[in-house]
């Protein structure tokens, strides 16, 4: 267990709580990671006490090239102390929206030009979210357009976007592109009832189609339908990244999902499927080069049964296809979305920063593994926190105040500290109750 006296509620500053930190931080290479509780300061630090998380990747001491964060135009722009934290902690940011195609349309290209100019001031590497995504960041006439365009104008339209989009960033060093995101079905969700946080896994392929072409279920989208051989375009993943290919020969061309990094449990069909979907590309001689692990989970994922053994057999198999793997959403939540987070306690953040060091240990123990972002890196900026019902679910490493958390020291330490092994005895950990009703159809993966 992280030590729980690392949480701390009374801000210091500067030299005093460097001192802090550096004899915390010290104290806990002395240790294993699940030490028991250790006696150690008590005091808050701000995002500008700590030292930096990219100060440990840049040293060499961690594994990964990166470790990076989601930023957003306006708050680099406007938000006071924003970009500074985001600069001084990571390496490596991706633009939550500003580089979609929708925000291209809207903004002619310039929001996402000045996260690149940002990044590239602060010798900070840059991933483009995201060139198409199947089911949303189209703009308005685009999406008036499928509805009636047969399969050959979907690929002008695909064909112009690439090439206008990729040629314009070729040589600004973008370091990767998600070239497809979101396109294999979810096979399911969770569902809650009543005060049951942790959920059931409910099986569904409503809205999806099985692709023999791809041999992987993918979500019905405005580029392909699944029943409509004449309108559907349905070689436009591979296409995206072969276009892509042809204006940038060097950055890394990406294929980005989330819901998918476990081999076991409720996510496996899913992760079966993008398997199967990415070797087959590779078979046809696809330029894909990795594959983007989102990673949004929540407290409940601690307790899993087989989830980390299976995300390391997922891992595994797709280190195995010669694929790098970036780790590119990243978040730990209170609970999951649309379900209310009851308690916010030193014994909950203790757990968040568990899940920090097992997602970060995890990436560690694969060479494929280059890098790992969190969706944010403050609770203040997050997607998960605009709940108006719900509210707050506290999943990123610096609290709302912009003071670290538990889960900060988590990614220290584990970044500090590669070469430790990722250890999990889950025998006594409860399965996710499955809900398994329909004909799922399988690949052959």
């Amino acid at each position: 267990m992280i030590s729980t006296a690392l949480v701390t509620r009374n801000r210091v500053a500067g030299v005093v709580g460097l001192t802090v930190l550096v004899a915390t931080v010290l104290s806990w290479r002395a240790k294993e990671f699940s030490s028991p509780t250790q006696q150690l300061s008590t005091q808050q630090l701000s995002i500008f006490d700590v030292p930096a998380l990219r100060g440990v990747v840049e040293a060499g001491k961690s594994n990964l090239s990166f470790v990076g964060t989601a930023v957003e135009w306006w708050r680099l722009e406007y938000e006071d102390g924003y970009a500074q934290a985001a600069a001084r902690h990571y390496n490596l940011i991706t633009m939550t929206n500003d580089c979609k195609w929708s925000y291209l349309d809207e903004y002619n290209f310039s929001r996402c030009d000045a996260g690149l100019e940002f990044a590239s001031a602060q010798q900070m590497g840059f991933r483009f979210h995201t060139l198409l995504w199947m089911r949303g960041g189209n703009p308005a006439w685009l999406d008036e357009s499928l509805a009636s365009a047969d399969a050959d104008k979907k690929q002008q339209y695909l064909h112009d976007h690439v090439a206008n989009t990729v040629s314009r960033y070729s040589r600004a060093g973008v370091v990767a592109y998600d070239v497809i995101n979101e396109a294999v079905c979810d096979f399911g969700y969770m569902e809650y009832t009543r005060r049951d946080v942790d959920g059931r896994w409910v099986a569904s392929q409503e809205d999806c189609f099985f692709s023999k072409y791809y041999n992987a279920t993918l979500k019905i989208s405005d580029w392909y339908s699944g029943n409509d051989p004449v309108d559907d375009y349905e070689t436009v993943i591979d296409d995206a990244f072969r276009q892509a290919r042809l204006f940038d020969p060097d950055a890394l061309l990406c294929l980005n999902d989330y819901q998918d990094e476990s081999a076991s449990g409720f996510e496996h069909r899913k992760s079966d499927n993008i398997y199967a979907l990415v070797r087959g590309m590779l078979e046809r001689g696809v330029p894909i080069d990795c594959v983007g692990i989102q990673t949004h989970v929540d407290l409940g994922y601690n307790d899993r049964r087989n989830w980390y053994p299976g995300e390391y057999a997922n891992y595994q198999r797709l280190q195995d296809l010669g694929l790098r793997i970036m780790v590119t959403e990243f978040e730990a939540r209170c609970t999951n979305m649309g379900v209310p987070c009851k308690e916010w306690d030193l014994d909950a953040e203790t757990t968040q920063a568990e899940l920090y060091a097992k997602g970060t240990r995890l990436c560690q123990q694969f060479p494929a593994c280059m890098s790992f972002t969190t969706w944010g890196f403050t609770d203040a900026a997050s997607h998960s926190n605009t709940d108006g019902r719900y509210g707050n679910r506290h999943p990123l490493p610096f609290d709302e105040n912009f003071d670290a958390k538990p889960a900060y020291f988590a990614l220290f330490e584990t970044l500090s500290s590669p070469k430790t092994p990722l250890i999990i005895d889950d025998d006594a950990a409860p399965a996710v109750p499955i809900n398994d009703n329909n004909d799922i159809n399988p690949t052959t993966a």
